[in-house]
């Protein structure tokens, strides 16, 4: 029984990942700081809870790797959102995206 349960919590943990959409930002650099900048075109609250910077190397010796960090704001139609994470120099960020439900 318990073994069913910590199962069942576990599959919906995973499943409410699963329900977020997706918002791609426009993403600008300034040295080794990266700002994810997205406006809510859409006639709908967003409630974003995450934001997904997706990094790669500049030499290509290593695996591509997401940073994701959680934000939990609203944001009402026509308004914007920003965020930023500091990086190496070694890595570039290609997307970034928001998370939302």
């Amino acid at each position: 029984m318990k073994t069913l349960l910590a199962l069942l919590v576990t599959m919906t943990a995973l499943s409410a990942q699963a329900w977020l959409k997706s918002h791609y930002g426009k993403l600008k650099n300034r040295g080794s700081t990266y700002t994810c900048t997205l406006t809510n075109k859409t006639n709908d609250t967003l409630d974003m809870k995450y934001v997904v910077f997706s990094f790669e190397t500049l030499s290509g010796e290593s695996a591509p790797y997401d940073v994701q960090n959680r934000i939990d704001k609203r944001v009402r139609s026509g308004e914007s959102i920003t965020a930023s994470v500091n990086e190496t120099y070694a890595y570039k960020a290609n997307v970034c995206k928001f998370l939302a439900r």
